[in-house]
């Protein structure tokens, strides 16, 4: 896709969210979003540490302080636990506040004025590393190999999703395809579309957050990923015409759609997603009968190799994420809260003034 991708203009309106994420766990492997999402932020505090040293659980403070005070928040959540955060956007403030240690490292680009690094790591303890050293070297061995099998995985998904995709091209109607898009854009606003990483595959498998103000939500009924097919054509007539959208890329795939948002209007593939009190579209009215019928056979097939390994590649990260959190437990016994606690104490005023 080739719309903007960016915060700023969108979130200084009148929309929110309730999740953003810090990347994708793609076909093709992870693809990082979090350094992109801070390009429009005046001033980034960028924390560095060590794991369970505090990080996530510092950001969730400052999140809550900013809805207490009823400022803007935009929450960054991580791409391989959705209950940690990775960043905590105030745009109408100008600040944000992201983790900046790997899988995406921040370094500061222009330091002590747009960015600083606030350290809340524990100092060096010889004794710590004799002691740990290598049972956490072990298990970060064990969390890289799980990784690495989940990615696998998930390309091995991704070859069998093109093979249907490329079968789909010949069983999704055109005409009823382009009606639906048309039906759609019919007298919106003329304005840009905009690329947000609003959905994302981890361990709690697939998660998607809507604008606040998407009271009318559609999710289009999906036939071996044909919802996306259909959300593409939308995405791109939008781009063509100049209307005014949000567009949240696929989980496991950021050149395809999986939601489409249009003013109130949100219309959402449900190849991923089941959300409660949305209206829907029969999963057949975009796809030709006698296409489908010669076509269902093969697709079953491939759709069966594709579900194995989707469920496969979830159930290696749901393994990571339990060793990382074993890893975490270790730190944990060397990490300086007080230094956490301070760090939120300092930030907090600068950033709300209190």
């Amino acid at each position: 896709m080739s719309t903007e991708f960016c915060i700023g203009g969108i979130f200084t309106e009148s929309i929110g969210f309730g999740n953003l994420f810090a990347g994708y766990n793609t076909y093709g492997g992870y693809v990082p979003a979090l350094e992109r999402l801070l390009e429009d932020v005046d001033r980034i505090f960028i924390l560095k540490g060590t794991p369970g040293c505090g990080k996530s659980t510092l950001m969730k403070r400052l999140f809550y302080r900013g809805k207490k005070l009823g400022t803007k928040t935009v929450p960054v959540r991580c791409s391989a636990d959705s209950d940690s955060f990775d960043g905590v956007i105030f745009p109408e403030l100008g600040y944000a506040v992201a983790d900046g240690t790997a899988p995406h490292v921040l370094e500061p680009q222009t330091p002590l004025i747009k960015d600083k690094i606030i350290d809340i790591s524990a100092d060096f303890d010889g004794d710590f590393a004799e002691k740990y050293g290598s049972s956490i070297i072990e298990a970060a061995d064990k969390k890289k190999e799980l990784y690495s099998k989940a990615y696998l995985s998930l390309a091995a998904a991704g070859n069998a999703d093109a093979i249907m995709r490329s079968a789909l091209q010949k069983v999704i109607g055109r005409e009823r395809t382009e009606r639906f898009t048309k039906s759609i854009i019919k007298n919106r606003m003329r304005g840009k579309a905009t690329v947000l990483p609003c959905a994302c595959f981890n361990c709690d498998g697939f998660t998607v957050s809507l604008p606040e103000n998407a009271a009318d939500i559609t999710v289009i009924g999906d036939v071996f990923g044909s919802s996306e097919l259909v959300l593409e054509n939308a995405a791109k007539t939008c781009e063509t015409n100049g209307v005014e959208c949000l567009i949240i890329p696929s989980p496991v795939n950021t050149e395809s759609v999986c939601a489409l948002c249009i003013g109130e209007k949100a219309y959402v593939s449900g190849r991923y997603f089941v959300l409660d009190n949305a209206r829907s579209i029969n999963k057949k009215r975009f796809v030709d009968p006698i296409g489908y019928k010669n076509a269902k056979a093969e697709l079953s097939r491939v759709k069966s190799v594709y579900d194995r390994a989707i469920n496969s590649a979830r159930e290696y990260m749901i393994q990571a994420k339990q060793v990382h959190m074993k890893i975490e437990s270790v730190y944990s016994l060397r990490a300086d809260f007080a230094a956490a606690d301070k760090a939120f104490v300092d930030l907090a005023k600068e950033i709300f003034g209190v």
